[in-house]
């Protein structure tokens, strides 16, 4: 007897002109990289703060991540908030493509070993769509790497960030 799974959701974007996933339970909704405050001496994956209906929320250069090396925010990038436990923050991609449903018996999703590769230390699975892979961010590994910068990006934040 065969075990049938439901299909899973997953936002997919684009960082670096790459197709990248994460898992629709942890996607809040998407922004505009505009309005995003700077903060002096954070870490160069911190592209700053933003005013999210009252709430500070932090947000990282995904390509800086991924990659080591990013552009930062500008106008024509988004922003994906995502959340983990009681942590939100903002990574930002190049562009949203889709919400799509992956059944695993009809994808091929294989799992990556810890530390697989260094740079991909966010990315705990490979998913193939029409032989082209695309990563799945892990969330809680990537939260958990940038904790301590979430934390200091949103202990003390300045007095007055406008919302947009």
């Amino acid at each position: 007897m065969e075990i049938a799974h439901a299909p899973r959701a997953f936002i997919i974007f684009q960082v670096k002109g790459l197709p990248y996933a994460c898992d629709l339970e942890h996607a809040k909704e998407v922004l505009s990289a505009r309005g995003i405050y700077p903060l002096p001496n954070a870490r160069k994956e911190v592209v700053g703060i933003k005013n999210l209906r009252g709430e500070v929320v932090p947000v990282f250069d995904l390509e800086e991540i991924l990659f080591g090396e990013g552009p930062g925010a500008d106008g024509s990038k988004k922003v994906l908030i995502v959340r983990r436990e009681e942590d939100e923050f903002g990574l930002t991609v190049d562009r949203i493509d889709r919400i799509e449903h992956f059944n695993i018996e009809e994808h091929s999703i294989s799992e990556l070993g810890e530390g697989a590769t260094p740079s991909l230390f966010t990315v705990s699975a490979l998913m193939v769509e029409h032989d082209v892979p695309i990563p799945i961010l892990e969330i809680d590994l990537l939260a958990s790497h940038l904790e301590d910068a979430i934390e200091a990006a949103t202990a003390s934040p300045p007095e007055s960030i406008e919302e947009n």
